[in-house]
């Protein structure tokens, strides 16, 4: 009898669940007014920013007492550096800077530097072209946006001070073999 009874109550408990969900799912059959327009808001187009080599790198030896005649380099990886020696690397890089309100920075990756070398001598980026202008952190310029792409000079000294003596930095090399340069973008 009780099971009986405990049934009648599960199915009553279930009939008013299904009827309390039919009476929730009609109401929202209620049609009320709508309306809705399309405007013609227009196309959003993002700019570009990009780093490409555009020239072969060209290597002098700029230190004052090279003659002019000894100062171009044909091939870095046959040349072999002395104290007193200033080595000048110069390259064009096309940067495409497009976008309103769009400014980049462009910098010297110097972690790209490796080698045994590399303790005894500091890089230093110089870059020159159109919206181009020096930050106060050595080796980055901030580029201006304009259309592109754009021929960009860079010119990178590696000098080999002097001071460096005895046997110091000798048969090392500095391997500039991935020499990278970053774009980014600045907000």
């Amino acid at each position: 009898m009780r099971e009986t009874f405990m049934n009648k109550v599960v199915k009553g408990a279930m009939a008013t669940a299904a009827g309390v969900a039919l009476l929730l799912g009609g109401a929202g059959t209620f049609a009320l007014w709508t309306d809705s327009e399309s405007v013609a808001a227009g196309t959003i187009q993002s700019g570009t920013l990009s780093l490409t080599s555009s020239s072969t790198p060209q290597w002098r030896n700029i230190a004052s007492d090279v003659p002019d005649a000894e100062r171009n380099i044909s091939d870095i990886s046959t040349y072999r550096i002395a104290p007193g020696d200033k080595l000048e690397l110069t390259q064009t890089l096309l940067v495409d800077a497009t976008g309103d309100n769009l400014r980049a920075r462009l910098s010297l990756d110097e972690s790209t530097i490796t080698g045994g070398l590399k303790q005894y001598v500091t890089p230093v980026l110089s870059v020159t072209g159109t919206g181009i202008s020096a930050t106060s952190t050595a080796n980055v310029y901030d580029i201006a946006t304009s259309a592109g792409p754009n021929p960009v000079a860079i010119t990178v000294v590696i000098d080999f001070p002097a001071t460096v003596s005895g046997t110091d930095g000798q048969a090392a090399e500095l391997v500039l073999s991935d020499l990278g340069f970053t774009l980014t973008q600045l907000r």
